[in-house]
């Protein structure tokens, strides 16, 4: 049995962008700061240019991990810079503690979120509001994120996913195998979500921030000045390496993201159960080839999808038979009775792929321009 052909027609592509450049056009191009003009429109027609791809050919996977891969690349340019502006160095000093101005990101939602329900505090030594990465301002952001996309968000939107996304495709052989139907690789994430919550509440800091989370290396830290503060950069610099590139490079599989995130746990716990869309088999298409479980690169294909899927589009792509695809929830069709060029258009597929791309296109539009032109000057 063939696979269907997912591609849609030059008009119908146009379609999409033409919807597409409204939120391209207001948060980005317009949003371009002193001198960064040509760089956003760069940014812009590079972004058009993936998306149109996407629609034009039906794949997927193949033109958001390009994506992806370059907004984190050049998320850590720009944030880089502007923590040498504002502090000179990219060590935390004691007065950004003292002050609250570190900067909140989305990894941290899930630490901070239960004490400041029980215990009416907040453990981060960020700023509610009044800074470039407020607290305020990211709960807002992911609060309309995980509404729209749900765990969507760790293949399309977060800045960070993109170093182990790109990294798992590196070789083209699997060294490492990991079982995605093995007992620890399904709880793993769970129990690090509860380990570092738990451990949060208790000592009521951000322990993921403080010694586990490998971003940290390069984007800020503090001074290696004594033992406790040695030991974790060590821990972060193994963390980097092993979780973020040697270990998705060996075994296919985006492994810091899918066994070790506590926001991306949360968002399958929380966000796939909210969210509109979600992959579906279509059991009598499906030829139990194994394709989608042994190409999985967030372990969530077993025998049947978890919660954990971040709609990436691998199995997708590489399903022969079309047995997998995005569905909305609780809807087989849409516009049922719609001419076939439109019921083709208003696929949940097409809508998912657009809302994602304008998440992903909002969230790094201002960084990806100031790195760009950080870089046109460097060279």
């Amino acid at each position: 049995m063939k696979k269907t052909s997912s591609a849609l027609s030059i008009p119908q592509v146009l379609i999409l962008l033409a919807i597409y450049i409204l939120p391209l056009m207001f948060f980005g191009i317009n949003a371009a700061g002193s001198g960064e003009l040509p760089y956003a429109l760069i940014y812009g027609l590079y972004l058009l240019t993936l998306l149109f791809l996407m629609f034009k050919t039906g794949k997927i996977s193949k033109y958001r991990r390009i994506f992806f891969v370059s907004m984190a690349l050049l998320f850590f340019p720009a944030f880089i810079h502007d923590l040498i502006i504002e502090r000179g160095t990219m060590l935390i000093p004691q007065s950004t503690v003292v002050n609250n101005e570190n900067p909140f990101c989305h990894i941290v939602i899930p630490i901070t979120m239960i004490p400041m329900i029980l215990k009416k505090m907040v453990i981060f030594p960020g700023r509610l509001m009044g800074h470039y990465t407020s607290i305020y301002s990211m709960l807002v952001i992911w609060v309309f994120m995980t509404i729209s996309l749900g765990r969507g968000w760790c293949s399309w939107v977060c800045f960070y996913g993109g170093w182990d996304d790109g990294c798992s495709r590196i070789s083209q052989k699997t060294k490492l195998h990991m079982d995605n139907r093995a007992p620890w690789i399904r709880n793993l994430p769970k129990a690090m979500l509860l380990f570092v919550v738990l451990g949060s509440l208790i000592t009521l800091t951000s322990i993921y921030c403080e010694w586990l989370c490998p971003f940290k290396l390069i984007t800020e830290f503090e001074s290696p000045t004594n033992l406790r503060n040695t030991v974790a950069l060590i821990l972060m610099i193994v963390l980097f390496f092993g979780t973020l590139i040697i270990l998705p490079i060996l075994s296919r599989r985006r492994v810091n993201c899918g066994l070790l995130c506590p926001f991306g746990a949360m968002q399958g716990l929380i966000g796939s159960k909210i969210a509109p869309f979600k992959v579906k088999m279509d059991k009598s298409l499906c030829i139990s080839c194994g394709q989608c479980e042994k190409h999985c690169p967030s372990f969530s294909m077993g025998k049947n999808i978890r919660s954990s899927c971040t709609l990436c589009g691998e199995c997708i792509d590489l399903c022969p038979t079309g047995a997998l695809d995005i569905h909305l929830r609780g809807k087989k069709r849409i516009f049922p009775k719609a001419p076939a060029f439109f019921k083709e258009l208003l696929q949940p597929r097409n809508l998912f792929i657009l809302a994602a791309f304008t998440g992903g296109t909002i969230i790094s539009y201002s960084f990806a321009i100031h790195s760009l032109k950080l870089l046109v000057n460097l060279f």
